[in-house]
This record gives C-alpha cells, sequence and structure tokens, in this order.
C-alpha cells in the first residue's frame, strides 16, 4: 500500500454526488495499485448508510451515502497513512456543514438530476460546480466573490486547491445569509 500521498503520485481527483443519494471522491494515481479489483473497505449498514472504499487499477474509489462525507475523508487519509488531525474543527464543521446542506436538497427528485461535481488536477486547481437548479437557491443573486461566481443555476468554484476551503465557505455563509 501506499505510505505517504505526495502532489507529484495524484494524477487528478474527481469528486462527485450520486442520485441514491451519496457521495463519491475518485483519486486517479500516476501508478498502478492495482491488476485486479480489490474491496479495501465496506460498511454497508443499509441502502441509505453505507461506505466503501475500492482499489481499481491505477483509481482509489471511495463512496458513502449523503450523511457520510466526513468519513469519506477519513477513509482517505487512513488510506494514505495521513494524521486525521489535520482535519481542524473548522474543516470539519465545514465539511458537516456541506453534507447537511446536501443532504437537505435531496428530495429524491433534485439527486437524480443535479448535484455536486468537481475536480483536481496533477497542479492543484479545483473546479466545483454545485448545481442548484431546481433548489431554492437557483435564482437568488450572487455577487462573484474570490474564486466563486454564479452562472444561471450553478455555484462555480474555479481555485487552487490551498483556497478551497475559503471557496467553500464563501457558498456556506451565502446560503446561510439567504436563510436568515
Amino acid at each position: 500500500m501506499i505510505k505517504k500521498i505526495d502532489i507529484q503520485q495524484i494524477d487528478h481527483v474527481e469528486f462527485i454526488t450520486y442520485d441514491n443519494p451519496g457521495w463519491g471522491i475518485i483519486i486517479f494515481l500516476k501508478y498502478l495499485l492495482s491488476i485486479e479489483r480489490i474491496i479495501v473497505r465496506r460498511n454497508s449498514i443499509s441502502d441509505s448508510d453505507f461506505l466503501i472504499q475500492v482499489i481499481d487499477g491505477n483509481r482509489l474509489e471511495t463512496k458513502g451515502s449523503s450523511t457520510n462525507l466526513l468519513e469519506l475523508f477519513i477513509y482517505i487519509l487512513d488510506f494514505f497513512k495521513i494524521p486525521l488531525n489535520i482535519l481542524d474543527e473548522e474543516l470539519i464543521s465545514l465539511i458537516v456543514w456541506f453534507q447537511k446542506w446536501y443532504t437537505n436538497e435531496c428530495d429524491e427528485y433534485w439527486e437524480h438530476l443535479y448535484g455536486i461535481k468537481g475536480e483536481m488536477n496533477e497542479k492543484g486547481d479545483v473546479f466545483i460546480q454545485i448545481d442548484l437548479d431546481e433548489t431554492i437557491w437557483g435564482d437568488e443573486y450572487f455577487k462573484p466573490v474570490l474564486k466563486c461566481e454564479k452562472i444561471d443555476t450553478k455555484f462555480i468554484i474555479k481555485c487552487k486547491f490551498s483556497e478551497l476551503v475559503d471557496n467553500l465557505i464563501i457558498f456556506k455563509n451565502w446560503i446561510k445569509s439567504l436563510q436568515d
């Protein structure tokens, strides 16, 4: 197994939501992890509460239900032997808020057609699109800030990985300002 993650080892990362509903983080590495598909971990409590981590070729796929986003990050950190203390209180709070926001938007319709997707390339450039179609946020105005903008009903973040938390906080604060 890999002892340590290094940005040079990553080809790219994809972040997606599934319509079951759930999350997926797929890390593509520049080298082969395994010739066979291997289930690293599986925790299936029910169809709506699951976590699974799979090695497939040069990919590490970590997937979970809508309420397990934080656990996905913990699985990934554990896989790469990265200390969990990099998840500071502010980051944990943001992940938990994002997980709750997404879960609240899932209404057995929205998650089948829309959702969240993102990617990070080997240079650390991040692109995230949060599709706000068919939500109460879709028609709301957002003034572009930092690396965030809203195009039609899509909230877009284009930034460096090191700027991602700050830009996700902007999304969170915008949503919270509309709730007040």
